[in-house]
């Protein structure tokens, strides 16, 4: 063959268009991993076991009253689970302010050895001489160590979409961020009860047949943790807050209190506020189940399932957030939320034994929920600038974990201090509304609707404003990131 012929059929071959197998494997190679792609990969796979996490306990704590009758007792249900919780405070608190002087990359790297580390330690755990005692205490450890990473996540991976997506498009951000983290978060905490309806199936509902199926519950967070950590490997910096990290400098802190402060007492109250309500259904919503229907362990776990109802609600919230406003948005979840669970705590008396009567109105409960977990989600990542972003959003997100604790805590004591059950449980639903009210006023008078706004401008009116302070009070500049009273 000539030299002609071979530079044609050479030419030809690289003219040729790839196929799609060519252009998938292309666009996930490691080798060939963007920046961009790395960070999307990073920080929305995150929120994979997080999600998890919160919601493999529910029917957990069924099993353990099944399989460990004598031992799990009031007071140990509610220590394992605001074991996770309490771990989740620390770690929104100590990763969001990591985060902000440090960078992203290097915080969420830590977090993802936090949980594989206290995943390993739970699926493992084992008390002394075979403790049950010992055996619980060990799972609280481990769920608690998860929980710091788990914490960490939010602080870095919102406001790292949030910036993203503000350099991508302004008028689209609420959607990118909504989708990459709450959505796919939700969409977790339903495949966990798909997994564990498996593994019943597996290895059998008897009480001596239950350990495998709680064990594998727990450990298996570890592989996509364990996945999301390569990522992160080739993850950067946002090109926001490399822009930031440029210019910061010393900032008094009387400036971010008259600018912020309003605005920070909003997403803490109304973060706190919904996971008051959130935490404890998701914690307990197993029992109220088998409060209501009298179930078989199978069938309970087969109500959960119910709870996929509530995933097309999330992206519909997704798709909506940039038209509609995150403010309106957010006021009519509260609204709807208020009047859902009002109703279900009339209602309670008449639902006993009544289980698709009960179910149709818990998928309602569920879908309203959805409609605070999205803003309440994103608003924290928008309307604080970069330099204390990550910050706030922790601050934020952990007064939301103290709310989920104490609505944790108080759970249980509120539905037996009544003489029934029933009682009890609608008394739940009576005071969660009530909350929904509280979170419904909170909004209307401290959050701000930072829709179509761009964090970039904002960031610029910061710096302008600190510029002002100093030249009014004749304040030196100093170029270092960091407060002055």
């Amino acid at each position: 063959m000539d030299n002609t012929s071979q530079s044609d059929i050479r030419i030809s071959l690289e003219d040729k268009e790839p196929s799609w197998y060519s252009r998938t494997t292309r666009w996930f190679s490691l080798r060939s991993l963007s920046a961009t792609k790395a960070n999307l990969f990073g920080c929305s796979l995150g929120f994979i076991s997080t999600g998890y996490q919160y919601n493999v306990i529910s029917l957990l704590n069924v099993i353990w009253s099944i399989e460990y009758t004598q031992y799990y007792t009031q007071s140990v249900e509610t220590r394992v689970n605001n074991a996770l919780l309490y771990g989740v405070l620390v770690g929104q608190l100590l990763f969001g302010i990591i985060a902000d002087y440090f960078g992203r990359k290097v915080s969420l790297l830590i977090t993802s050895t936090l949980i594989i580390l206290g995943a390993i330690l739970a699926t493992a755990a084992m008390g002394a001489n075979n403790s049950i005692q010992g055996l619980f205490w060990a799972l609280t450890i481990g769920r608690g160590l998860s929980g710091v990473g788990s914490g960490g996540e939010y602080p870095c991976c919102m406001p790292t979409n949030s910036e993203d997506g503000d350099a991508l498009s302004v008028e689209k951000r609420g959607r990118r961020i909504a989708l990459l983290g709450p959505c796919i978060e939700m969409v977790a905490e339903n495949v966990v009860t798909v997994v564990q309806i498996i593994l019943l199936h597996i290895f059998g509902t008897q009480s001596s047949q239950l350990e495998p199926t709680w064990r594998i519950s727990i450990g298996l967070v570890i592989i996509p943790a364990s996945i999301v950590f390569v990522f992160r490997l080739c993850m950067k910096n946002s090109r926001l807050y490399e822009r930031d990290k440029s210019i910061r400098r010393r900032f008094p802190l009387i400036v971010v209190i008259r600018s912020f402060g309003w605005r920070l007492v909003g997403t803490c109250l109304t973060w706190f506020l919904m996971d008051s309500i959130y935490f404890s259904f998701l914690t307990f919503g197993a029992d109220i189940l088998a409060n209501v229907t009298g179930s078989s362990l199978m069938h309970i776990a087969y109500y959960q399932l119910v709870n996929m109802a509530w995933i097309p609600m999330a992206y519909l919230a997704a798709f909506l957030i940039d038209r509609v406003g995150r403010k309106n948005i957010l006021m009519f979840g509260f609204f709807t939320y208020a009047v859902t669970l009002f109703l279900i705590g009339g209602l309670y008396p008449l639902l006993y034994g009544k289980p698709a009567a009960y179910l149709v109105l818990y998928i309602f409960q569920g879908m309203f929920q959805i409609l605070l977990v999205i803003p309440i989600y994103l608003i924290p990542s928008e309307v604080y600038p970069t330099v204390i972003r990550s910050t706030c959003y922790g601050i934020s997100a952990a007064f939301g974990k103290v709310g989920g604790i104490v609505g944790v805590q108080f759970f249980l004591p509120i539905a037996n201090a009544f003489s029934s059950s029933q009682s009890g449980y609608r008394a739940d639903f009576l005071v969660a509304g009530g909350i929904a009210v509280v979170g419904l006023l909170v909004t209307y008078c401290c959050i701000p609707d930072w829709t179509k706004i761009s964090l970039e401008k904002e960031d610029d009116l910061f710096w302008k404003s600190v510029d002002e302070y100093e030249t009014k009070h004749n304040r030196p500049k100093s170029h270092c990131a960091e407060t002055s009273e």
